[in-house]
């Protein structure tokens, strides 16, 4: 029996492996998951003193005002650095930071729309 390593006349397709455990994933690009409900977030603003700005999909616009809830321990206190407390985004209806850290949306809507501001005063 004779061994060659000439490879060009052999085209078996190539076996791949899958790995134990690992996951069979979509290919890029994942479509963009946006809730647009009325009363979702639609943009947030950062104003000094730890103060958002909030606009709602459907007009309504108000505040949310953080100072008090950075000094106690919980998941705010990591925000009290300003440069944490800029980087403020919209995931998935939700004002939301890196680090998982978000704002109730429902309390916000209904604390904006009875008062025009939602202060947090507590972590709960």
């Amino acid at each position: 029996m004779r061994k060659t390593n000439n490879t060009k006349g052999n085209r078996a397709a190539k076996v791949v492996k899958k790995k134990p455990g690992a996951r069979l994933r979509p290919k890029p690009p994942y479509p963009k998951i946006v809730c647009k409900a009325p009363d979702d977030p639609s943009k947030v603003t950062v104003l000094d003193n730890y103060l958002l700005k909030i606009k709602f999909y459907d007009g309504l616009e108000g505040f949310v005002f953080m100072n008090k809830s950075m000094d106690g321990v919980g998941g705010y206190s990591v925000l009290k650095d300003p440069k944490k407390f800029r980087k403020v985004f919209i995931k998935y209806g939700a004002v939301s930071w890196p680090g998982n850290i978000d704002l109730n949306p429902d309390r916000m809507r209904e604390e904006i729309e009875k008062h025009g501001i939602w202060v947090i005063d507590s972590v709960c």
